[in-house]
């Protein structure tokens, strides 16, 4: 960290969070307990959560420093070394799918930085305007537009065959995906939907 960008001083803050793990900070299942209007790392603000799923939970944050809203993936508290490994290797895969245009060519979800917060490894990814699952939530269920469907469909398949070709095969998209990061529609939101058709 090369400087403080936000604080909270917010006291008693520890107590309020009822963690049982990981000093308070952690609940049950390892995932980091919020506070609302909390801060990460001296930079970003807590803001809202977008999602919730198996390996922890995205949050909209302000980043302080440059003064725009990102999405925050915290990723839960490893309990082993298989774990550990295992955030390490999705780190890693997230970093060597960025490169020059991937997020406009290939639908890649830009990470922006990287970085560990009490005992949790944080990736700071762009603010996407929308997902497939908030899309289908909004249309109802069973009534999604023929030219979205394939407009989305080309943009996860093209995702996916990026991926391939840089030897990483995606194990976890779902429709049902509540978070920005981690399914295959991450990248692909409203302002690409023209382009795929």
């Amino acid at each position: 960290m090369d400087a403080v960008w936000f604080f909270t001083l917010d006291e008693g803050e520890e107590e309020s969070r009822g963690g049982v793990a990981n000093g308070g900070y952690d609940d049950d299942d390892n995932n980091y307990i919020l506070v609302q209007n909390e801060h990460f790392y001296y930079r970003f603000e807590l803001n809202e959560t977008i999602g919730h799923g198996g390996q922890g939970v995205v949050v909209q944050c302000l980043d302080h420093k440059t003064r725009t809203m990102v999405a925050l993936k915290i990723l839960a508290s490893p309990s082993n070394s298989m774990q550990e490994e295992n955030q390490l290797r999705e780190m890693q895969m997230s970093m060597e799918l960025q490169s020059h245009r991937s997020d406009v060519d290939f639908n890649v979800a830009r990470v922006l930085e990287t970085f560990s917060f009490r005992g949790h490894k944080c990736l700071v990814m762009e603010l996407l305007s929308t997902n497939l699952h908030w899309l289908l939530r909004d249309m109802g269920q069973g009534h999604i537009d023929e030219d979205i469907a394939r407009a989305y469909t080309r943009g996860i398949l093209r995702f996916l065959a990026y991926a391939k070709s840089r030897g990483i095969v995606h194990g976890d998209i779902k429709l049902v995906s509540g978070g920005q990061a981690g399914g295959a529609d991450a990248r692909f939101d409203a302002r690409h939907s023209d382009r795929c058709r």
